[in-house]
């Protein structure tokens, strides 16, 4: 007998968990639609505004009961209205922050005294942002979810059972005094099983090992960080040449004057130097003649004799490689092999 109650045992345990993968693959089947649920299908983004304008409802109990698996459960909820009581399905959904959560499941949880955060898809991520801390630091059992028939004027709600609260910015402090007060309207706020649908968990809530307060007041600030605009960096547009023509400036100026006496320089320095023959080391007709040498060879002179003889050298009617006789208006070849003064030369 004992071994029949135990395979019993464990064939329901078995098919209680076959019961809830079939119920959970209906429920994704007829219930979420894909990212159209939790992906804005706008161009772009809404941006922030400084309303502060909130709506808060409470709305009247009414009779729930468990929609079966696979069958359609929005008729169920009033238009124009945001699912927060009434029929759900069977299963809820594991606690903590998902891309989307169906009506239907989030109202289970919300009957186990959970707080539904939500925002529109097209809310601003610094808005997102600063729910998500609100969400995490105000109890486990919370689901942050995208809800697309949240408007624009308000594209944040919070949730507890039977109660509302629209907003289009987040007051802290108050968000979590109204959670406080909402909450004790729940239905089974000592139930702290967690939930078993996760087809669009993204994280995890865990339940802590000692319950703390419901939204306590001396939770984080959890400020709006707005996000950095980078202002674009003006270049100042550059002349045009057409228009503007360039002009020299004094140290191009300065820089041209330098150039040009250098050049001036050498060439009065050269034209010197060929005049004067310096730059050759011998007379035509007398190859062997040195005019300037050191004093160690026959015939040289030094480069000081050289230069004394300038004026000499410059007078006109001086024939190339003869020397001047100071007692007659006789030329002579000059003989390597003799020595001559500077009075002679």
């Amino acid at each position: 007998m004992l071994y029949i109650n135990m395979i019993l045992t464990v064939w329901l345990f078995m098919f209680s968990i076959l019961l809830k993968q079939t119920n959970g693959q209906e429920i994704k089947d007829t219930d979420i639609h894909g990212e159209s649920d939790w992906k804005c299908m706008e161009e772009r983004k809404w941006e922030l505004t400084n309303n502060t304008d909130v709506n808060k409802t409470q709305y009247p109990d009414v009779p729930m009961m468990h929609i079966p698996m696979g069958e359609p459960i929005e008729q169920f909820y009033p238009k124009g209205e945001i699912p927060n009581r009434g029929d759900h399905r069977e299963l809820f959904a594991m606690y903590g922050e998902h891309r989307y959560v169906p009506p239907g499941e989030y109202i289970h949880n919300l009957e186990h005294n959970a707080v539904v955060f939500m925002y529109h898809p097209c809310t601003p991520d610094a808005l997102v942002k600063q729910l998500r801390c609100v969400a995490t630091s105000c109890t486990w059992k919370h689901l942050i979810t995208a809800h697309k028939n949240l408007t624009k004027e308000h594209p944040i709600a919070v949730l507890t059972y039977g109660n509302v609260y629209q907003m289009s910015s987040i007051n802290v402090s108050d968000v979590r005094a109204w959670v406080r007060h909402a909450i004790q309207y729940g239905g089974e706020s000592h139930d702290d099983e967690q939930g078993s649908l996760n087809y669009t968990l993204v994280n995890l809530s865990i339940k802590p090992s000692e319950p703390g307060q419901t939204c306590a007041e001396d939770g984080p600030s959890c400020e709006l960080v707005k996000p950095t605009v980078i202002q674009p960096i003006k270049v100042p547009e550059l002349p045009n040449e057409a228009n503007n023509p360039s002009t020299k400036t004094p140290r191009t100026e300065e820089a041209a004057w330098a150039v040009g006496s250098l050049l001036f320089l050498l060439i009065i320095l050269t034209c010197g130097l060929c005049y004067t023959k310096l730059w050759q080391k011998r007379y035509e007709g007398n190859e062997k003649a040195k005019v300037w040498s050191d004093d160690s060879s026959a015939g040289s002179l030094s480069v000081a004799a050289v230069v004394r003889s300038f004026p000499h050298i410059l007078k006109k009617g001086k024939k190339k490689g003869y020397v001047r006789n100071s007692s007659a208006t006789q030329y002579k070849l000059i003989d390597e092999t003799q020595s001559y003064s500077e009075d002679e030369i």
